[in-house]
């Protein structure tokens, strides 16, 4: 009597973890292809994310570099007349017009 209960309880101890095992496999099988699809698009999300910040900034940046050269451009444009004047001046030449 005492083989058959142990036989008895090791065979449904195998019954159980295989029902345990199979539930498993089963679930994350299911679950395994949701997470791999939601990672892979939550991954080409923050992928997408990650390149329209990137190219936000280089077009600030970019506006940034614009807007410096302008003013750079802006302020060449007299630069001639500032050197000239700056020339005379330091040669004691007050006026160019002599009469």
């Amino acid at each position: 009597m005492n083989t058959n209960y142990h036989h008895r309880l090791f065979t449904l101890a195998d019954i159980v973890i295989f029902l345990i095992l199979l539930s498993i496999v089963n679930c994350t099988s299911d679950q395994m292809k949701k997470t791999l699809l939601d990672n892979r698009m939550r991954a080409t999300a923050t992928i997408k994310n990650h390149l329209d910040d990137t190219l936000q900034e280089k077009k600030l940046k970019n506006d940034y570099d614009s807007e410096i050269q302008y003013l750079i451009n802006d302020m060449l444009k007299m630069y001639p007349h500032r050197r000239a004047a700056a020339f005379h001046a330091m040669r004691g030449k007050r006026s160019i017009n002599t009469a």
